[in-house]
């Protein structure tokens, strides 16, 4: 079974525009780890309408 990290990370590829988000983010060096993981869960949310991943619809 996937863990959230590697289902978060297909949710990721499946975005270019997200991933793109994210990435300038880390670029400039803002927010924390946190702040990433909130990112990432703003993008599956938008994309799948789930608070989380793994949640049911």
């Amino acid at each position: 079974m996937k863990d959230i990290y590697e289902k978060r990370w297909e949710y990721i590829k499946s975005d270019p525009e997200g991933a793109r988000a994210l990435l300038l983010l880390l670029k400039h060096g803002k927010g924390s780890p946190n702040d990433f993981d909130t990112m990432v869960d703003r993008i599956i949310e938008s994309r799948t309408g789930k608070k989380k991943v793994g949640e049911e619809k």
